[in-house]
This record gives C-alpha cells, sequence and structure tokens, in this order.
C-alpha cells in the first residue's frame, strides 16, 4: 500500500516538472526576439542613408534661402537702400549705389507678380561660402522674368554678391496674340506716305 502510494507521488511529480517545462519553453519562446530578414535590413539601411542626406541639405540650405527670399522680398517692395546695405565689398565695386538704386527703382514696378523659387545651390570651400539661388516672376509687363542672385557669406551674414536679370517671354499665349495683332510700324508708315502724297496732289 504504501509503496503504490510512492509510486502515485512519483509520477505526479514527473507529471508536474513536465507541465513546468512546457510552460518555460512556451515563455522562452514568446520572449526570444525576432530577427528581421536582411532584405529589410537593407531597405531600412538605404531610406536612412537618404533620410539623413535630405535633412542635411535641408538645413545647410535654409538660411541661404532664407537670405535669397529676403532680397527678392525687399527688390518687389523697392527697398533698393535696404538691399544695397546688404551687399559684398565687391558688388559695391562693380555696381556704385546710384546706379544700383536707379537700376532697382526701374525694375522693381515689373517684378511684383507672382514669385516662384527656381532652387538653390551652396558650396563652401573652406571658409569661403557661396549661394546661388533661382527665382521666375510674372511681371507687370505680361512677360516673365528669370533673377538669379549671387550670395556670399560674410562674418556670418549672407550679403548679394551679383544679381542677373531676363527676360524669359510672354507669361501666356495670350500676349503673343496680343503682339500679333499689333500693326507693324512700317505698314503704317508707307500707308501713311501714300495718303499724305494723294492729299498733296489733290490740293494742287
Amino acid at each position: 500500500m504504501a509503496e503504490e502510494q510512492a509510486r502515485k507521488s512519483t509520477k505526479s511529480k514527473k507529471s508536474d516538472s513536465k507541465v513546468v517545462e512546457a510552460k518555460e519553453e512556451v515563455v522562452a519562446a514568446a520572449s526570444a526576439p525576432t530577427r528581421a530578414p536582411m532584405w529589410k535590413k537593407v531597405l531600412f539601411g538605404f531610406i536612412g542613408f537618404f533620410v539623413a542626406i535630405a535633412l542635411f541639405a535641408f538645413v545647410f540650405t535654409r538660411d541661404a534661402q532664407s537670405a535669397a527670399d529676403a532680397f527678392i522680398k525687399d527688390l518687389q517692395a523697392t527697398n533698393c537702400q535696404e538691399i544695397f546695405d546688404r551687399t559684398s565689398s565687391d558688388f559695391r565695386l562693380a555696381t556704385p549705389q546710384e546706379a544700383w538704386l536707379a537700376a532697382c527703382e526701374r525694375i522693381s514696378p515689373i517684378l511684383s507678380g507672382d514669385t516662384d523659387a527656381a532652387g538653390i545651390e551652396v558650396n563652401k570651400d573652406g571658409d569661403v561660402e557661396t549661394a546661388e539661388a533661382g527665382f521666375t516672376i510674372e511681371g507687370t509687363d505680361d512677360n516673365t522674368y528669370r533673377i538669379d542672385l549671387v550670395m556670399t557669406k560674410t562674418d556670418g551674414e549672407w550679403l548679394l554678391d551679383g544679381l542677373n536679370s531676363q527676360n524669359t517671354g510672354p507669361t501666356d499665349s495670350t500676349n503673343d496674340e496680343t503682339d500679333m495683332d499689333t500693326p507693324d510700324s512700317d505698314t503704317d508708315t508707307e500707308e501713311n506716305t501714300e495718303d499724305n502724297s494723294e492729299t498733296t496732289e489733290e490740293e494742287s
């Protein structure tokens, strides 16, 4: 009787130990970290690399783009003296203040239309940092203008080092039709000459 009870107790203990071991295996399997496939690791690596480059480029060009935007806003608002105060020494040597003010005040009213940034490029060579920014502006004369700014960074501030403007043509096809409908000046001169000669003959 005692031996039989001892056997039952031993079987019960073995059964309990197996249950405990099974539970431990389940818990271990659940807590074990799952490894991502190699292609996912490579993909995430490429994505992270390009995001880092884009973020660096944005930070690197942000202050230059802000300075270029400020120059264009001042140009459209005819703040010509304010622009000249933020020009480089090379710019002032090439363009005296009076010449700049005259040119700025002449073109500013035309460049007051919608403006789009056309891109910016920032370069750094040692301690020298330069930038080139482009803009397209719809002029009040129904033409589109391309404005290119050249800037240089001096003592932490972007200064205007050059400005180029180009008339790229009418803003839409309507202007082309208007130009085509305009009478040719040579033809008008010939017709007026003939009319004048006929009048002179009749008077004589």
